[in-house]
């Protein structure tokens, strides 16, 4: 343990001189960092042996043990190490509920990605079905997934669309003149606000 508590019994109304009290302290701090009661070749290590055996008999005569101090020292030391290890298992736990936590989120960010591109695709299918001409699907569904955003483009789309089945019906126009997917999915937004006017021959365009 990195630290120790000092009773104040001990220092602030006693008569120990500055030395015993400091012999006193170093003896705690050798058990706090030990984590268990000292051997007294241990003890000599850092207090003069003579000291110590004065300190003993000093403690003796105020009806105290070096022995009883150090395991009070002990028992804090213990305490300490009871918290540090709930701590420790406390910190894994919650960083292994992150972990799920993180891999859950993952999973569900995948789940609600996956689900918008079903949606996309969906809305795509829908409207290729109703296209008058199946050349440039690929393409098509790139332009569609660049160009359609919004529920409010879904709705546009869908309208542009309809105008441009009706026009391609109303004129009789020949499959070899309708735009192809590729090229009417790319630029759907011009058929809004379409209003058709006389149609020549010159305008069925070929839908390259």
């Amino acid at each position: 343990m990195e630290w120790t508590k000092i009773k104040t019994k001990h220092f602030l109304f006693t008569n120990y001189t500055s030395k015993e009290k400091g012999d006193l302290v170093t003896l705690m701090c050798l058990t706090a960092q030990l984590e268990h009661l000292p051997l007294r070749e241990e003890m000599v290590k850092v207090v003069h042996y003579k000291a110590l055996t004065h300190l003993q008999d000093m403690l003796n005569r105020r009806s105290m043990t070096l022995q009883d101090i150090l395991n009070k020292v002990l028992e804090d030391v213990s305490k300490v190490k009871h918290k540090r290890d709930i701590s420790r298992v406390t910190t894994k736990r919650h960083r292994d509920r992150g972990k799920v936590g993180d891999a859950s989120c993952d999973t569900t960010d995948k789940i609600r990605e996956d689900k918008s591109i079903t949606n996309v695709m969906s809305q795509f299918e829908s409207l290729w079905n109703k296209y008058p001409r199946k050349d440039g699907k690929k393409e098509a569904i790139k332009h569609f997934q660049t160009s359609v955003k919004t529920e409010s483009d879904i709705t546009n789309i869908r309208a542009a669309l309809e105008k441009y089945t009706n026009y391609v019906k109303k004129n009789k126009i020949e499959e070899r003149y309708i735009k192809k997917g590729s090229t009417w999915f790319n630029n759907w937004q011009d058929w809004i606000d379409y209003k058709e006017s006389v149609v020549t021959k010159k305008e069925h365009i070929l839908g390259e």
